[in-house]
């Protein structure tokens, strides 16, 4: 797509380079803040998992054991100062809703007892006392808990007891309950309603159109939209599925859209149960499986679909137990139940699914717990292990056996540990003592599980030795876990229950896992436990699964509390746990000071965790986080130190400095807090104009000071690490680690992540990876650190002016003796006083670390500038279509987009964010949409992204679009112009190539033009380049040199545009995607650019660059057209400084021909032809291989033209001697050329030898003349070709030279082709013939035709050639075939005795029969030529014929080898018969008239004698039967020795049978002709007359015949008069000698059949069909007579051979005999059967063996039947009659015709 932000999308390297968008931060500031920030983000990433904290290994043999230790639980209300803090952040309790109490009171008032209002607990007990199932439970998806009393149930919402709903339609008493999600819906198909459309436009024209592909598809539920989640009630008999909805959500509940609850009034489905199952526990999946265990440790799935299928139900049950039998897994099911026969009975009591690796777990009454693979999709269920009591029992007590085994079972409660918290460890199992027992089911390789085994047990709190055991849990009825968090539910009363809870977040980055504890009391019993899911909590990016999430500390700014829910009979206990934030926050709002004991000791358990949950709460927007955040922001600063530097040494310390452990993944060991002794609370004031405020504390009542202060000498800590030379090292202070610290987890989520993804579908389109609510949160959160920062920018390092720079090295290396003399080691005697260094050093060193620490938060201000702007800016296009936006990037882009990371976007150098603004702002361009609000808008939240130059900018690339879409000329070509003068106004912020590259791509050149050459000047206002090309480049002037390189640059933009017309001029296809200024129209369709228009818009340019008078321009320009050979169009530029450039040019390089050529050109242009023939002259003459030989010829006659047209006196002293004298010159220069490549060719046959080298330089070198020529080269390296040439253009006409020049050519060629084959020998050689023969055939002087015609057949003779090769190659020098054919005849009629000589007396035959063969077959001839050719040819025939027979044979045989002499006769026989032919159209006539003859006349008395069936069948089978063999014959041919020379059947029989089956043959033909011939005749007039036509039954009127002779049956008479008069007829035809005419005639008889054929069609529908009438039969006895009739019909096995011989084609024999047969076939078929089906009288007595006969005398169509038999009797019998000739004429002579 071509828009006009062109520029942006395909390029954005200008802004990078700084000649677009300014960058404010440096990147050398960027890359220090991210090397801190990365440093913090590596160190939050070097948590442990679960599994590493719990030190649990799959592989081990025993499980680890943890609990017992003194570290491994810890209270925090146990800690100095932090008695009073609570265990919960807050604690609330919601009573029971007042509709559900008055229902326990309308049950007790029914049951007429006391009513207590105000003991909820009471009344409950009461209603259990009274034998009622009640149930209770939580619903956390959805905020809601239920109450089931007997089959009512009731659901509220436990936040506030709200929004009661209930359902009492059941019948029976509800046993268990569940909410599950449905399924998701499948995507409808009504995509295919756009389909076509979709994949006809792209995506983003589907959105310009307003076609979403959101709307395009959409799910379609099994149930409605409004049915968000089912409820699933199982009772004793069924189990029920009722739909619940929601009201839609409000503007007041938009962060929680379930508000309202709605139960459907009917059921969904309802399932029945089988007898004896009761459902214990439902749970769901979240792609809508519902499973369900049962009293009978089954497991159940309720299976449901949109509708039923032919064999299953819509919605059913399945037994996932009952599959189990066959495998190990469920043979082990067996035994256990055939156990629990005879054990208590078990039951399972709990699903737990693990929805990250869709694994389902199962526990038991009896502890035992099995594992189910649901499948990496989670569609299907596999069962996998089970882990049974006494096998749990057996694992813990092999690795804890000290402890009491007891305390391991049984098992209340499993949790699946998701991947989000180990990867490692998947199952949590909880023992009625608070026994902790940790799971794996997974290898370390996969995620599919395989095994089952207990890893780690971990200990409840109390079972350290120090600790009474009444201290510890027990009786634990109820549990919950997730993520680490823990709750134990222990019935210690019958009125209250004991809660116990873990939390591992207050000690993050502990090698082992170390939890807080507490205990809480609870009125009344617990009936459930679970968590809230917050849905206001802020939008936080996810990471992908790499690792387990990491400790709370590091997300506690994003995530909100964990609020865990505790229904009794109380009601609702809302408990918010504990975060280190929130803890301070508690800490600070109970101590309203930062001084006290409780916030010191808070800082004291982990310093550098401590300052960053200080701005979380210092940064929060919360109002009722005002107070705290100020708080906070005073712990902030008083609690941290300042920056120094660390010395390398070794030295102990007596002190401890505080934060040297105090980072992530260092546990505390005690506290840090301990006072300096050169530290004093008083010495610490107030910064400078905080007096008064609320930063302002009164250190003097702190007991303890929390600040460090920066360290003396004497307190020197040892570093970290250290360096070899000595060099200190940089601590930072706490609050800037901190606030790095904070950024750093802010970022974590997105930093190292990919902004895009790319999504595969009906079509490919990236998407972002984070949403537009989640970037804003971000941005948010870094501006609020932002703001923090400057709102406090006082107290953060201020830089002094004498601590810019660190310490020289001669003082540094003083302050080393200061340490070492400290240490105890002997200080140097140089050093001056100690003292006195040592307190400039600390002075010194304070200012370099405050300075140092400076810069950093100078970095990190840049940092956090720049990562606002940036998702700023990738929210914006985030609320765009962001996929439009990305299809706008180019395809470079895009593929760096993909891998592309937040990092990259911030720390780069600008390419991907210009080119996503450019995308932005060239989708405002594709809907012609003005793009001032996107750019103010970008202006605002992006200033350093996007700048005011950045929108000058824009607004040029706006009026390109309106010129794009604008159909007015002027306002087009204005807003072209418009475009042009904003560019130059910021020349140097753009890049330049790419706006001309725009300004190209609309053929506005004028602009590229204008905008290069103001970019050049504005680039060299002082001509710098221009005086380095002046001055001739000079190697030292290394400004000009840079001057002229940009120059160069910007002048290249109009030399692409040149590039582009001429490119577009050769191949007339370039296309414009925005229109033309400079055409006719302004369009917004596509342009096409024509040659013409590519030509007028080159030279267009050319000028208008030319009319500058910068000369640089002028030099590139030059330059370009020699570069593209436009040498003409240089020349015609009309400058001043063009002769400068070409004599510059020359002089500069004496081998440059080109400029050398140019300047000739140049002056001969210019009329100064004296210059130029001067200048060409000397080129030709000059004495040096530069110039080619063929160069100088070129010369010579450019010179002679400007010689002609000037007047000067020449080298010779006139003008016309020395006109003659080049003009001589170019002769000889010619011939030398000839020569000259004569020599290369030697030389690359016999190699490189010397003399040839030689040859060739010297012909290069100079000029020689034509006596020179032949003798010293022509003759002295045997050129024979060169000779001939030499002789040619002298006009030296000596006949006998010539000849021999022509002999040792042809001898040179025959001599050089040696070493090929045969085949590659003949073509070499005639091929170079026939080149040199094309130059000279026209000249008979210079070409001897017959001299050559002879030398090349003898030598054809003698190398035993192919003899066509000749004449072949003297017809491609365009000779006239009559006259190769009357060369050869002379030939022939010579007699030279050279042919007897080699023994080929008969070669001149072949060649001759050859040619008129090929002469006669050729195509290409027009048929005047053919025709003179041919009666040329015959006439020659006839005497070779004669010459024949005149020669002796025999005496030529004993010469001859290679040829049988007595075929040479029958070649030239059958060349004369060649010249005349017969097409396959005279061939299939000819043998369809011979198959019919007169028998045709007979089939239907044949058919009714047969039959009809046996007729039909007859005829078509003997048609078949004779084809096939006559097919054989006409194939025999070709399997005979010599195909060519067989004439007739005798031949073949000769060549497969011998000579005794030619003589058996001869007699049997000659029979059957003479049979056929009597058949043919005797059957024409039978004079038979049918008896029934006398009972007048004819279909016409009766005929009346007399008795009385007329004069045509005297004169016809059949068996008398008209043998007589076919003899006469017969017998002078059958003496033609050409088969040819008989053939031919023979044909003619084709049209009587196809009359007789039409004859009795028109009979017949005359009569219509009888088959009724007497006679009719299918099939008769004497059918064989038919076969008889048919066979000698259709026999031509005799003379087809004969009929075939004079085809024109003789590959169509074969097609052209079956197409014959085919139409005979049908012939007789359709005469027979029309006849004798519509003949109306009896069949079988009055159809005549003629059929003609059964028609009257005087009938005129019966009349032209009989007439038309005798004309193919005159046809058919002289071709009989030639067959019999030819066959006795070659039984008795040998010869067809003697």
């Amino acid at each position: 797509m071509q828009t006009a932000n062109q520029f942006f999308r395909d390029n954005v390297n200008g802004y990078s380079s700084g000649a677009g968008l300014p960058q404010h931060s440096s990147n050398q500031s960027l890359s220090e803040a991210s090397k801190q920030l990365e440093k913090h983000i590596d160190g939050d990433g070097n948590y442990q998992d679960l599994a590493r904290l719990l030190n649990a290994s799959s592989n081990a043999y025993t499980a680890g054991i943890s609990g017992v230790g003194e570290n491994d639980y810890a209270s925090v209300s146990a800690l100095p100062g932090l008695q009073n803090v609570p265990n919960f952040a807050n604690v609330r309790r919601v009573p029971l809703p007042v509709e559900l109490v008055e229902q326990f009171n309308r049950i007790l008032f029914n049951q007429k007892l006391v009513v207590d209002i105000d003991a909820p607990v009471r009344t409950l007990t009461k209603i259990l006392d009274l034998q009622y199932n009640c149930l209770m439970g939580l619903f956390p998806e959805i905020k809601r808990a239920w109450l089931s009393i007997d089959s009512d149930i009731f659901v509220w919402n436990y936040e506030d007891g709200s929004d009661v709903a209930y359902f009492d339609g059941l019948s029976e008493y509800i046993m268990c309950v569940g909410l599950v999600k449905p399924k998701p819906g499948k995507t409808n198909a009504i995509f295919a309603r756009y389909h076509n459309l979709y994949i006809k436009f792209d995506y983003i024209s589907l959105n310009r159109i307003g076609i979403k592909f959101s709307e395009m598809c959409f799910n379609i539920g099994i149930f409605q939209d409004h049915i968000k989640f089912l409820l699933c009630l199982a009772t004793a008999v069924d189990v029920v599925l009722l739909g619940v909805s929601f009201s839609e959500a409000t503007r007041e509940t938009a962060g929680f859209p379930y508000k309202e609850m709605h139960l459907q009034p009917e059921p969904l489905f309802v399932l029945p149960l089988d007898q004896q199952t009761e459902i214990t526990s439902i749970r769901g999946t979240r792609n809508g499986r519902i499973f369900m265990t049962s009293k009978s440790c089954h497991l159940y799935e309720i299976e449901y679909r949109d509708k039923a299928g032919w064999f299953t139900h819509q919605c059913r049950i399945i037994n996932h137990s009952s599959s189990y039998l066959y495998g190990i897994s469920g043979v082990y099911n067996v035994f256990l139940k055939i156990v629990n026969i005879f054990s208590a009975e078990d039951s399972m009591q709990q699903i737990a699914i693990d929805e990250s690796r869709n694994i389902l777990y199962t526990l038991s009454k009896e502890s035992t717990i099995q594992v189910y693979d649901l499948g990496s999709n989670g569609k299907s269920i596999n069962h996998i292990a089970t882990l049974s009591r006494s096998t749990i029992l057996s694992q813990a007590s092999r690795s804890a056996r000290y402890i009491d085994t007891g305390n391991f079972a049984p098992v209340v409660y499993i949790a699946s540990i998701e991947k989000q918290e180990s990867l490692d460890v998947q199952l949590l199992a909880v023992t009625k003592s608070g026994v902790r027992l940790y799971f794996v089911v997974t290898h370390s390789f996969s995620d599919r599980p395989s095994h089952f085994r207990l890893v780690h047990i971990r200990m409840p709190p109390g079972c350290t030795p120090s600790v009474p055991a009444m201290q510890r849990p027990n009786n634990i009825n109820l549990a919950y876990y997730n993520h680490g968090l823990t709750l134990m539910a222990s019935s210690s009363t019958d009125d209250t229950d004991i809660l116990w809870f873990t939390n591992p977040d207050v000690f993050p980055f502990m090698k082992l896992l170390k939890e807080s504890q507490c205990t809480t009391a609870i009125n009344g019993h617990i009936w459930a436990i679970d968590e809230t899911k917050d849905f206001d909590q802020p939008v936080y990016p996810n990471l992908k699964i790499v690792k387990s999430d990491p400790p709370a500390i590091v997300s506690q700014h994003a995530k909100p509390l964990r609020q865990l829910v505790i229904l009794g009979a109380q009601g609702a206990y809302l408990l918010d746990s504990f975060r280190p934030s929130e803890l301070l926050r508690c800490i600070l709002l109970k101590c309203g000071r930062v001084d006290q004991e409780a916030v010191q000791t808070y800082f004291s358990m982990d310093t550098i965790n401590a300052v960053a949950s200080c701005l979380v709460l210092a940064c929060s927007n919360r109002p009722s986080d005002q107070h705290v955040g100020k708080l906070a922001s005073q712990a902030f600063f008083c609690y941290s130190d300042e920056p120094r530097f660390e010395f390398p040494t070794n030295l102990p310390t007596t002190s401890a400095q505080p934060g040297n452990s105090n980072r992530p993944g260092e546990p505390i060991v005690q506290p840090p807090f301990q006072q300096s002794p050169q530290t004093n609370v008083n010495q610490i004031s107030s910064p400078s104009g905080l007096d008064g405020s609320y930063l302002s504390l009164d250190r003097r009542s702190k007991p303890v000071d929390p600040v460090r202060s920066v360290p003396s000498v004497n307190s020197v800590q040892p570093a970290q690490s250290s360096t070899a030379d000595g060099v200190p090292i940089m601590k930072f202070s706490l609050k800037h680690d901190g606030v790095y610290l904070y950024l750093s987890r802010i970022l974590r989520p997105v930093w190292n992540s990919s902004l895009t993804t790319e999504i595969v579908g009906a079509m490919i389109k990236m998407e972002s990876q984070f949403s537009s609510d989640e970037l804003s949160w971000l941005c948010e959160q870094v501006a609020s650190l932002k703001a923090f920062i400057e709102e406090h920018k006082q107290l953060f390092p201020v830089l002094h002016a004498e601590g810019s720079n660190f310490l020289s090295p001669s003082l540094h290396h003083h302050m080393l003796n200061v340490v070492k003399s400290q240490a105890g080691a002997r200080p140097d005697p140089a050093a001056p006083n100690q003292q006195l260094i040592q307190s400039q050093l600390q002075q010194r060193y304070k200012a370099d670390a405050i300075a140092t620490e400076k810069r950093s938060f100078e970095n990190l201000t840049s940092l956090l500038t720049k990562c606002m702007e940036c998702f700023s800016l990738w929210s914006i296009v985030c609320k765009h279509n962001f996929s439009m936006v990305m299809n706008n990037l180019s395809k470079e882009i895009r593929d760096v987009m993909l891998k592309t990371k937040f990092k990259d976007l911030v720390l780069g150098d600008g390419k991907m964010t210009n080119a996503l603004i450019a995308a932005l702002i060239d989708m405002y361009l594709l809907d012609n949409a003005s793009t001032d609000s996107i750019t103010d808008q970008l202006r605002v939240k992006c200033p350093s992204l996007y700048s005011s130059d950045d929108a000058t900018c824009s607004k040029a690339y706006e009026m390109l679009h309106k010129a794009k879409i604008s159909t007015d000329m002027k306002e087009s070509e204005m807003a072209y112009r418009s475009s042009l003068q904003l560019f130059r106004q910021v020349t140097k912020h753009i890049d330049v190539a790419q706006v001309c590259r725009r300004y190209k791509e609309v053929f506005f050149f004028e602009g590229v033009i204008e905008l290069a050459l103001t970019a050049a000047k504005a680039d060299d206002v002082k001509e710098y380049a221009l005086n380095f090309y002046k001055n001739g480049d000079p190697p030292n002037d290394n400004i000009g040199r840079e001057a002229y390189t940009k120059r160069s640059d910007y002048y290249k933009c109009i030399v692409d545009s040149l590039d582009y017309l001429m490119n577009a001029a050769a191949s007339d296809a370039s296309r414009s995607p925005l229109g033309s200024v400079s055409a006719k129209r302004v369009s917004t369709e596509v342009d096409t650019l024509t040659v013409n228009e590519a030509e007028a818009m080159m030279e267009k340019v050319l000028s208008h660059s030319f009319a500058s008078g910068d000369e640089l321009i002028h030099v590139t320009l030059y330059d370009w057209l020699i570069a593209n050979s436009l040498y003409d169009r240089l020349l015609e530029v009309s400058s001043v400084y063009l002769e400068t450039y070409l004599k510059r040019a020359t002089n500069s390089q004496s081998s440059n021909l080109v400029a050398m050529d140019l300047l000739w050109k140049y002056y001969e242009k210019n009329n100064k032809y004296q210059s130029a023939a001067l200048i060409l002259s000397k080129l030709a003459e000059r004495t040096s291989t530069d110039i080619t030989l063929q160069k100088r010829v070129e010369y010579l006659s450019r010179a002679i033209i400007s010689a002609k047209s000037a007047s000067f006196p020449g080298a010779s002293g006139n003008d016309g001697d020395f006109l003659h004298e080049l003009e001589e010159k170019l002769e000889v220069a010619r011939i030398q050329s000839k020569i000259h490549d004569a020599l290369v060719l030697l030389q690359q046959e016999k190699g490189h030898l010397q003399e040839y080298t030689e040859a060739l330089r010297d012909l290069n070198a100079g000029i020689f003349d034509i006596s020179t020529l032949f003798k010293e080269f022509a003759t002295t390296f045997d050129l024979a070709e060169c000779k001939l040439a030499i002789l040619y253009t002298a006009g030296h006409n000596d006949v006998n030279l010539i000849e021999n020049v022509w002999k040792d050519i042809i001898d040179y060629e025959i001599n050089r082709s040696s070493k090929l084959s045969e085949g590659g020998k003949m073509s070499t050689i005639f091929n170079r013939l026939a080149e040199i023969g094309a130059l000279y055939v026209h000249s008979e002087q210079y070409f001897p035709l017959l001299y050559i015609l002879t030398l090349l057949e003898k030598r054809s003779c003698e190398l035993s050639w192919d003899p066509r090769v000749t004449y072949e190659t003297l017809l491609r020098l365009d000779i006239p075939r009559r006259t190769t054919l009357a060369a050869y005849n002379l030939l022939f009629r010579a007699r030279d005795p050279f042919w007897q000589a080699v023994k080929k007396p008969l070669h001149l035959f072949l060649v001759i029969h050859y040619l008129i063969t090929s002469s006669i077959e050729a195509n290409d001839v027009a048929p005047a030529d053919m025709r003179d050719f041919c009666i040329f040819a015959l006439s020659c025939v006839d005497s070779y014929l004669v010459e024949l027979e005149s020669m002796s044979l025999s005496s030529i045989a004993e010469v001859n080898e290679d040829v049988e002499i007595h075929i040479i006769p029958t070649n030239i026989f059958y060349l004369q018969k060649k010249i005349k032919t017969q097409s396959s159209f005279v061939t299939i006539f000819s043998i369809w008239n011979i198959t019919m003859g007169t028998s045709l006349l007979s089939t239907p008395w044949a058919i009714s004698k047969a039959g009809l069936l046996a007729g039909i069948i007859s005829i078509i089978g003997m048609n078949i039967l004779m084809l096939f063999t006559c097919c054989l014959i006409v194939r025999s041919v070709r399997h005979c020795v010599e195909p060519s020379k067989i004439n007739d059947f005798s031949e073949v029989c000769r060549e497969f049978l011998g000579q005794w089956g030619s003589h058996m043959q001869q007699p049997i033909n000659t029979s059957m002709n003479v049979m056929a011939a009597q058949s043919v005749f005797n059957k024409a007039y039978p004079g038979l007359i049918c008896p029934a036509m006398s009972n007048n039954n004819s279909l016409a009127a009766p005929t009346i015949t007399t008795d009385q002779d007329h004069l045509f049956n005297r004169i016809w008479d059949k068996t008398n008069t008209v043998p007589l008069f076919a003899v006469f007829i017969f017998l002078p035809l059958s003496c033609l000698r050409s088969p040819t005419f008989f053939i031919k005639f023979n044909s003619l008889g084709t049209i009587v059949s196809i009359y007789m054929l039409g004859f009795v069609i028109w009979k017949s529908i005359g009569w219509g069909i009888h088959w009724q009438t007497a006679g009719a039969s299918l099939a008769e006895a004497g059918f064989p007579s038919l076969t008889g009739m048919i066979s000698l019909a259709f026999f031509t096995h005799n003379g087809i051979l004969s009929v075939l011989r004079c085809q024109k084609h003789p590959e169509n024999n074969e097609r052209d005999l079956i197409i014959a047969y085919v139409c005979s076939c049908i012939t007789y078929v359709t005469i027979g059967l029309a006849f004798y089906l519509c003949f109306p009288l009896p069949k079988d007595k009055c159809i005549e063996p003629i059929f003609l006969d059964n028609f009257p005398t005087d009938d005129i169509l019966s009349f032209l039947g009989r007439f038309g038999l005798m004309m193919q009797i005159i046809t058919t019998f002289p071709l009989l009659l030639y067959i019999m000739r030819a066959q006795g004429m070659l039984m008795i002579f040998g010869t067809l015709y003697p």
